[in-house]
């Protein structure tokens, strides 16, 4: 998949000199990123557009074209995907709208058979286009976003766009967009196969309305899912989100329940909340999971780590009352502070002190995970706490994962801090009883499928 997902060149069909058309926005956007291959506008009517040399048709290029970007009305596409596959082009993504969502069934299905004559891959169509950083190629109507390890593919490009926003508002970053609408040739699956081979992705992020070649997808999906993380949210899960899901993209949604069962079959982690899926995918491309589903909890304020132990004990999880051995090591604690679980440092907890406590539970048998919740108040150095739970993570998360949530007033330089080490923080405490959760879910899967879990 790497040879149609990294071409050398692109061009665009319905290339435009009109700001706020599809076809000018492409181009824009192809230059602004500051591709490093060529770029040929397509358009009869047009001699140069935002500085290029603009072509009558693609067969009226004469060097080699790889990928075309095709934003046209769906009856005139046809005849282009015609030209695209004598051009010998290897990849046709189609933005157009108009096929199979609204019932233009064969005029999709026309698309296809023309494509296969030429051994020519079509993305889409209704599709918002791709991202690949490495390449710095911005094949995309969406925003632009910076480089990144985690991957995403929507069918939704709008959802999509709504995925970019949060991680740019995160300071986080994406190696691949894919966006694949319609799925009339390349799917999930194919998708699935191209984060497997980068190089630059870590961890795998989709939207998935239906699947469709379920089987497929879960053969692919098992072995992919063996190396890097995949977390997923499906929609359609009542009568009425089904009947959308068909108007939108002319996807069948199927029963919720049959897609639960086989993604947890095939290590495809699922999560119901859109920010769970930024949030849980961070935390995993960084974090060693291992057996077991106890939780230990240490925080600096009571009323947040109450709520977090519900948010856990309700993932399935355990947070289980600590021993009176254990409660005797930590008692070096000033007396203000509660040893039971979760351990409430309070809220002039320091650096020190967080270490201290990580150290310990970190050589415990009687947890298996660390959650930590950080809410500053205003007299304390935010950065500085973080700094020593982040040392913590480096001498102790190798021994026993960490998980850690920072929130509150003023904490983004603390969070950057983080972020610089190398060390994953979320933002959402309902996400961080969800990571902990795709952890165990990770481990047993790495398991069962004869994987070492150290």
């Amino acid at each position: 998949m790497k040879e149609i997902f990294e071409p050398s060149s692109v061009a665009v069909i319905g290339a435009s000199n009109k700001p706020g058309k599809i076809g000018y926005i492409l181009v824009k956007n192809l230059i602004e990123s500051r591709f490093g291959g060529k770029i040929f506008p397509v358009n009869p009517k047009e001699k140069i557009i935002l500085g290029l040399k603009c072509f009558p048709s693609v067969l009226s290029i004469s060097e080699p074209v790889d990928m075309a970007l095709v934003a046209i009305s769906a009856t005139r596409v046809p005849p282009v995907i015609e030209d695209c596959g004598r051009k010998g082009i290897k990849l046709a993504v189609v933005l157009s709208a108009g096929f199979a969502e609204i019932g233009n069934v064969e005029l999709e299905k026309r698309i296809v058979e023309i494509a296969r004559k030429y051994n020519l891959r079509l993305l889409g169509p209704n599709c918002a286009g791709l991202i690949v950083n490495k390449l710095n190629l911005h094949a995309c109507m969406e925003a632009r976003v910076s480089k990144g390890d985690l991957a995403l593919a929507a069918q939704s490009g709008a959802f999509g766009a709504l995925i970019i926003s949060m991680v740019k508002s995160r300071g986080l970053g994406l190696s691949t967009f894919i966006s694949y609408g319609n799925r009339a040739d390349v799917d999930e699956a194919d998708i699935l196969q191209y984060f497997y081979e980068d190089e630059e992705t870590r961890a795998i992020m989709m939207y998935i309305e239906g699947l469709k070649d379920g089987r497929k997808f879960m053969n692919i999906a098992s072995k992919v899912a063996l190396q890097k993380p995949i977390v997923t949210i499906k929609v359609g899960r009542t009568p009425a989100s089904m009947r959308a899901v068909t108007s939108h993209t002319g996807a069948l949604a199927g029963e919720y329940k049959i897609y639960e069962a086989a993604f947890k079959k095939c290590g495809v982690y699922l999560v119901d909340e859109v920010v769970e899926l930024v949030e849980v995918s961070h935390i995993l491309s960084r974090t060693k999971p291992i057996l077991g589903n106890k939780v230990c909890i240490v925080t600096n304020s009571g009323g947040p780590g109450v709520l977090l132990t519900d948010y856990i004990e309700t993932k399935g999880l355990e947070v289980p009352q600590l021993s009176s051995h254990l409660r005797n090591k930590l008692s070096f604690l000033p007396p203000m502070c509660s040893t039971g679980n979760p351990i409430d440092l309070t809220a002039d907890a320091n650096a020190e002190r967080y270490y201290e406590v990580l150290e310990i539970l970190s050589k415990s048998d009687e947890c298996n995970y660390i959650a930590i919740i950080f809410i500053p108040p205003a007299y304390i150095n935010a950065v500085d706490v973080v700094r020593g739970i982040v040392d913590a993570w480096k001498d102790f998360g190798s021994k026993k994962p960490i998980a850690i949530y920072v929130g509150g007033e003023g904490v983004e330089s603390a969070i950057n801090y983080a972020e610089q080490e190398g060390i994953p923080i979320t933002i959402d405490l309902k996400s961080l009883a969800t990571s902990i959760s795709a952890l165990k879910f990770r481990a047993e899967y790495l398991k069962q499928t004869s994987r070492h879990i150290n």
